[in-house]
């Protein structure tokens, strides 16, 4: 990896959680910055916004994403690889839609296992 492409990756991962630290800072209040005021039910609201957050900017990729796909089919032009190619990567994004959405099934079924009845904390609603 040269130099210029560390540089643009670093930056870029930099800008994408630049809204996780805001809502970090923005959740504990001006007044209780070092933290020592922070309850359990504080932690759970940063998770939850962590949640919702990564779940809007998931479904923002699965849009892309299943747009680059259907670009790829049209793209292709009867071309049998290229049609190929294109098949192969609209089922990765299949697969990658399946485990996002699927995420909400895992964590549901082993609260319950677990006897949590109130699934509030999972952000269905953000």
């Amino acid at each position: 990896m040269t130099r210029a492409k560390f540089v643009t990756t670093l930056l870029l991962i930099t800008v994408a959680f630049l809204p996780i630290f805001n809502f970090v800072l923005a959740a504990a209040g001006t007044e209780s910055l070092p933290g020592e005021d922070l309850a359990i039910q504080d932690v759970f609201a940063i998770i939850n916004g962590l949640a919702c957050w990564f779940s809007r900017v998931a479904v923002l990729l699965m849009v892309i994403f299943i747009i680059l796909a259907g670009i790829r089919f049209m793209a292709a032009r009867g071309d049998p690889k290229a049609y190929e190619t294109a098949k192969k990567n609209f089922g990765h994004v299949l697969i990658g839609l399946l485990v996002i959405m699927g995420v909400y099934i895992i964590i549901a079924t082993v609260a319950n296992a677990v006897g949590v009845t109130d699934f509030s904390f999972i952000p269905l609603v953000c």
